[in-house]
């Protein structure tokens, strides 16, 4: 029984992708999952996704019961590197949704970009989160972006959230009942 995988997924002309890992896993530089549009990802271990970015996201679902569960993500809807100007222009044209649950051990993410309506649901999720965090210029960005936390057992740390319809777009993080500290870097 293999308990863990490091190697190259290409999936070039997927557009949806199902992993259940039993164990770690790691995808290295060489990966291709430019063309997925729905990832239903559930681990038991590490797993750690960041060199293959989901530059054309959709629908992301994340998961694992075990205390070991975490999910380390690149950029999702989105292929641009940390600097919003550029995340925003490579930012796909329709709606995205990202939720995840369990991950005792944590969920961490690039960038997080479309310019349509974002939805992020984190609430089931009860080890740290950290959203566009891992650097400071990372950013979250939609025409409305909606971050639910409710009940979010471990702490939460979000990037800088940018509603880009000028004039109208909302920016709305619902943290009640967060049992751990919530960071919000700028909106």
């Amino acid at each position: 029984e293999q308990t863990a995988f490091t190697g190259v997924l290409k999936a070039a002309k997927a557009t949806s992708v199902t992993i259940n890992a039993e164990g770690s896993l790691s995808l290295v530089t060489a990966s291709d999952l430019a063309k997925v549009e729905t990832l239903n990802l559930t681990t038991t271990g590490a797993a750690d996704i960041s060199k293959a970015n989901l530059v054309s996201a959709s629908t992301v679902i994340l998961g694992g019961t075990a205390t070991t569960s975490a999910v380390t993500m690149g950029y999702i809807g989105t292929g641009a590197d940390t600097n919003y100007a550029t995340a925003k222009a490579g930012a796909v044209d329709y709606s995205l949704s990202v939720e995840a649950s369990g991950l005792k051990a944590g969920l961490k993410t690039g960038s997080i970009a479309t310019l349509q309506n974002l939805t992020i649901d984190v609430s089931a999720v009860t080890g740290a989160v950290d959203l566009a965090h891992t650097t400071d210029a990372e950013p979250i960005i939609g025409s409305n972006v909606t971050i639910t936390a409710t009940e979010a057992a471990g702490a939460l740390n979000i990037g800088a959230i940018d509603a880009v319809t000028v004039g109208s777009g909302t920016a709305t993080v619902n943290a009640a009942g967060a049992t751990k500290a919530v960071e919000v870097k700028d909106i």
